[in-house]
């Protein structure tokens, strides 16, 4: 017990002993000044930090005294300070004039980007898929080896019937009685209002202008240009009737002078090749049988009203089929159906196929007749005249369904093929087989 009280005792006299060293530790730092001043009172001498306000630590400086006796190391310069503020203004401004054209330059580039990503895009796609932008090399040889033979054709009907004495002479027996003995009444009341010439110019030229229209509507610009280049070459073909000679091997009474090709017949075969052509996919099949409807009846009234002789017009459709088949060959891009909408279409494939079958079985069975009446060619005999009528139906009708047709399936086979891409993308390629 007398330990604890001990114990605490000392305690208590360490923590007085303690207290009064802090103190007398603290005394010099916040009281120097102080005892300077008592120490001094006696003696004239005066410390220079007499004059200064004693500061002690952690005391807070009045704002009032700070502002009325601390003055600026140097006086401020009004004019230097507005030349800063101006020296600022100005780099604000070129930077943001900076900012501004870093922007410019940024979209400038940015769109540069996204052309050459695009055209890159666009120049992949066509190494993957040619046949996005054009037809497949066999078609266009198809094309050209067609309208060859179609001029070869043409060709060989103007030699045939001008240039020997059986082609004229069964040129002038169709002729001759076409119009009044090789044709039934209905039909020739059909045909009157056709027979007019400003009727068929005026039904060209609005089947014509229909067909531009429709191509600028769907913005088919490669297809107005092949369109101007059909009516180019066709009209072109129509001097040919001043340059082709025509030899006087018989006695003609209709037409002693050279008409072929016939005019009407170019305007008429151009203006319904050019539907088929700009017509969409779904529409091609109906307007090739409109466009050989058509053709037919004007190629029967032209020879029915004296105006041209069978040769005329049959060279004038193979020609045009020529020249299409020829602007056929150079589809490219947007002259061919966009690849979304390229299918391959029953109605062409049924309607074409029709048409051609039909067309050359109907020019062989023409053939056959003419060769059958050859011996009575000579001398005009009235049995070889009613047969030659019908070969002249034939013919006509025949050769009018082999050109459409063939326009309109290589039309469809020029502007759809059936690309790699498809409408999903490439087809999986198949395992190879295992060895």
């Amino acid at each position: 017990m007398s330990e604890e009280f001990a114990g605490i005792q000392s305690n208590s006299i360490d923590n007085q002993h303690d207290d009064s060293a802090g103190e007398s530790d603290a005394l010099p730092v916040g009281g120097t000044s102080q005892d300077i001043n008592r120490n001094s009172e006696g003696s004239d001498y005066s410390h220079p930090l007499d004059s200064i306000n004693t500061i002690t630590p952690f005391s807070p400086i009045s704002s009032e005294d700070n502002d009325e006796k601390i003055s600026p190391l140097f006086p401020e310069n009004t004019e230097e300070k507005s030349s800063k503020q101006s020296v600022k203004q100005f780099v604000k401004q070129t930077k943001r004039q900076s900012d501004l054209s870093d922007l410019s330059d940024l979209s400038y580039s940015t769109n540069q980007l996204s052309f050459e990503d695009s055209s890159s895009d666009a120049d992949d796609i066509d190494q993957l898929d040619p046949l996005v932008k054009r037809p497949r090399i066999s078609t266009i040889l198809w094309c050209v080896a067609i309208a060859i033979v179609f001029l070869a054709s043409a060709a060989f009907i103007w030699f045939i019937s001008v240039q020997t004495v059986l082609g004229q002479s069964y040129e002038e027996m169709v002729i001759d009685g076409f119009g009044s003995h090789g044709m039934p009444s209905w039909l020739a009341f059909c045909l009157r209002p056709i027979s007019v010439s400003m009727v068929v110019i005026v039904t060209g030229i609005i089947i014509a202008l229909v067909s531009l229209i429709v191509v600028c509507i769907r913005k088919r610009w490669w297809l107005l240009g092949q369109c101007a280049g059909i009516i180019i070459l066709s009209a072109a073909a129509e001097p040919l009737k001043k340059i082709l000679p025509r030899p006087m091997l018989i006695s003609i009474e209709y037409l002693s002078a050279n008409s072929a090709p016939s005019g009407h017949t170019l305007l008429i075969t151009a203006s319904c090749a050019l539907l088929i052509c700009v017509v969409s996919r779904v529409w091609r099949a109906w307007a090739s049988v409109v466009a050989a409807f058509i053709s037919i009846l004007v190629e029967l009234s032209l020879v029915a009203a004296h105006w041209h002789r069978v040769s005329d017009v049959l060279m004038s459709l193979l020609i045009v089929g020529a020249v299409t088949l020829i602007m056929l060959a150079c589809t490219r891009s947007s002259g061919m159906d966009m690849p979304a909408y390229r299918r391959s279409s029953i109605s062409v494939q049924i309607v074409g196929s029709s048409m051609i079958t039909i067309g050359v079985l109907a020019c062989l069975y023409a053939l056959y007749l003419i060769w059958q009446i050859l011996p009575g060619v000579d001398i005009f005999a009235q049995w070889a005249a009613s047969v030659s009528y019908v070969a002249t139906y034939w013919l006509i009708i025949g050769v009018s369904l082999l050109v459409f047709g063939v326009i309109m399936v290589m039309r469809h086979s020029t502007a759809s093929p059936l690309s790699r891409l498809g409408l999903v993308g490439a087809p999986p390629t198949p395992p190879s087989a295992s060895k």
